[in-house]
């Protein structure tokens, strides 16, 4: 009928729910859960990407450093060929210029400045104002990466006189006498040829080698001289 109202009466239970009907049930679960594993996930996520992200970098830090070396070894490699180049280039100009040779192959024996080059040896005449002993004389030569004068053959003792400045000067050369063995010697060690020179026993103290007029005369070692050096030249 129109216009009435029905009246019902609504029973609630007020008997505590079973566990089993609390877990069921979805309207008893907190709300505070979702979020904090939400948040959880997130960070393992972005930890996660910050660790891949080093290791790409670390990796093109590596890959980029082994291009460097590889560009490193090649251009030091060019630089290499090119300087051997160039020093071909130059040591061929320098044997044009000082020996006169062009073939490739050649070799040039250079001396320094001021000294003599006589087959495969430069030598070098000590000047009219410096006078040594014949110990001070080797040191002089030991100075300039060379020794006192070896005389071998003829032909070397032909080069001397034609190149001494005075003959008739007292010359020390590296010619000694042998206490050990009473015998000369040479500052090399090798024996006198016998055809170039007569060996003669020194007379009192006198056993240091000179050279004077072709001859060699044995003189007291503290006497000063001029002295003559010798050396292997530079190959070019």
């Amino acid at each position: 009928m129109a216009g009435e109202t029905v009246y019902a009466d609504l029973t609630v239970s007020t008997e505590p729910l079973s566990p089993r009907a609390q877990h069921s049930s979805p309207w008893l679960c907190t709300s505070s859960q979702h979020p904090r594993w939400q948040k959880i996930s997130l960070w393992i996520s972005w930890i996660g990407n910050v660790i891949l992200l080093a290791a790409l970098i670390v990796l093109a830090l590596q890959l980029e450093q082994k291009k460097g070396k590889s560009r490193m070894n090649v251009t030091t490699l060019t630089n290499m060929v090119e300087c051997n180049a160039s020093s071909d280039s130059f040591k061929s100009h320098l044997r044009s210029r000082l020996c006169n040779q062009t073939s490739v192959n050649s070799t040039c024996q250079v001396c320094p400045p001021h000294w003599h080059l006589h087959k495969d040896k430069c030598y070098l005449f000590q000047s009219k104002n410096t006078l040594k002993s014949w110990n001070d004389s080797q040191d002089d030569c030991s100075a300039r990466n060379a020794q006192l004068l070896v005389i071998q053959d003829m032909e070397d003792l032909d080069f001397l006189t034609k190149n001494i400045p005075n003959m008739h000067e007292n010359y020390w050369i590296g010619f000694s006498w042998s206490l050990p063995m009473k015998k000369w010697k040479w500052v090399t060690g090798s024996q006198v040829n016998h055809a170039v020179f007569q060996e003669k026993k020194p007379q009192e103290d006198k056993y240091c080698g000179a050279i004077k007029n072709k001859k060699i005369l044995s003189e007291t070692c503290d006497t000063i001289f001029r002295w003559i050096c010798q050396k292997d030249p530079t190959l070019i």
